[in-house]
């Protein structure tokens, strides 16, 4: 019974790559028809996944092929192109395009597969793989071997699957990561400005951090959720959790705020001083064991409802803030004329008098232009 089976299922394996030798007694028209004898798995609604999945094996084996690995990348490494055979460039072309409905049948859970099978933590000796050894491009080495030319990251003669595949993880998420913060240079974002660019009190008071943090989430996600995974611990997560809104279909949806939202926390154009003097005369005068009142004329003070800043309301501290001026700050080393944001907390920080050495230890941060930029902005400035 079993030869008979074995027989029918070879039948049509090696259709267009091996043929029989005609016959002499073959007619032409015998001679080029081939044998397309239909084969149905032998109860096949019987039996399962895995025993089919044998078979499929030791077909494999018997094609020649001695590893999944061997198959696979004549599948997908692009070195084959199955011209001949449309039934496989056209299952190729639907699995790598996740046609299935079922989504565990689709190529990044195949990977997933990978990573979270027992196996893949198992190094050739069979013991778990605890050595995680990542390939980091050279500017990011430590700096004690940064520049040093001999040194060479050590690597492991085996690595397992699943630090290999944390490896190479790694290394698309830097790719995607340069990306990203090529495009927040782009003018069009409000980051940079070109030396050509005349600052004015328009654009200073229009500058909002949580507009720039609206940007940045949206234009670079993996750079704000990098960031942001170090900045928010799990007790901010479950707060966020727990604060989310599901807006009704009745209750209107809050609009985004955009990049001209002004921000209250630049001196305005100079005014009258007998308005000044007014003013200070209305305003009550605080006790003299009164602690002193916190800033109002910070860059980052904004009466922004938690709807649209994205901060629970309860929150004492906001993680994201910091995030967003983090990778403000790197945009400045990373690219000398993204200096909308150093230029804003220059002037502030001029505006409160702070001293020269405050002002430079952060620009070496790069959190502002230098005391000299900022007199030049100040002598500079357009009118409204």
């Amino acid at each position: 019974m079993w030869q008979e089976s074995e027989r029918q299922f070879s039948a049509g394996t090696f259709e267009d790559i091996l043929y029989e030798l005609p016959t002499k007694a073959a007619t032409s028209q015998q001679r080029s028809r081939r044998s397309r004898a239909t084969y149905q798995f032998p109860n096949s609604d019987k039996l399962n996944a895995e025993a089919r999945a044998v078979v499929v094996y030791r077909c494999m084996r018997r094609a020649g092929f001695d590893s999944f690995g061997e198959l696979l990348k004549v599948y997908f490494s692009g070195e084959h192109t199955f011209s001949q055979y449309k039934e496989i460039t056209q299952a190729l072309s639907e699995f790598m395009k996740s046609k299935k409905a079922n989504e565990s049948e689709h190529p990044v859970a195949i990977v997933d597969y990978f990573f979270r099978h027992p196996n893949s933590r198992l190094n050739l000796d069979g013991k778990v793989d605890r050595a995680l050894s990542l390939t980091v491009p050279s500017y990011a080495l430590p700096p004690s071997v940064r520049l040093d030319g001999t040194y060479a990251q050590e690597r492991p003669r085996h690595s397992s699957t699943k630090n290999a595949l944390l490896d190479w993880s790694l290394g698309r998420i830097l790719e995607l990561v340069d990306l990203e913060s090529e495009r927040l240079l782009q003018s069009s974002f409000g980051f940079t400005r070109s030396p050509t660019d005349m600052l004015n009190w328009t654009n200073l008071t229009s500058w909002s951090i949580t507009a720039s943090q609206e940007i940045i989430a949206t234009e670079a996600p993996a750079i704000f959720a990098l960031l942001s995974t170090i900045a928010v611990n799990e007790n901010t997560r479950s707060r966020v959790k727990l604060a989310r809104h599901i807006p009704t279909p009745s209750a209107p949806t809050p609009e985004p705020i955009p990049p001209s939202s002004p921000a209250q926390y630049l001196p305005a154009l100079p005014i009258n001083p007998m308005d000044e003097d007014q003013e200070e005369e209305n305003s009550p005068q605080p006790a003299e064991d009164e602690l002193p009142a916190p800033p109002n004329r910070s860059p980052f003070l904004e009466t922004t409802p938690p709807s649209l800043s994205g901060v629970p309301a309860d929150s004492r501290r906001d993680p994201w803030l910091g995030v967003t001026v983090a990778i403000l700050a790197l945009l400045y080393f990373r690219y000398k004329y993204a200096i909308v944001f150093a230029t804003v907390i220059g002037i502030f920080l001029f505006t409160c008098n702070a001293n020269r050495d405050i002002i430079s230890i952060l620009g070496r941060m790069g959190l502002t232009v230098a005391y000299d930029t900022i007199l030049e902005g100040e002598t500079t400035f357009t009118p409204c």
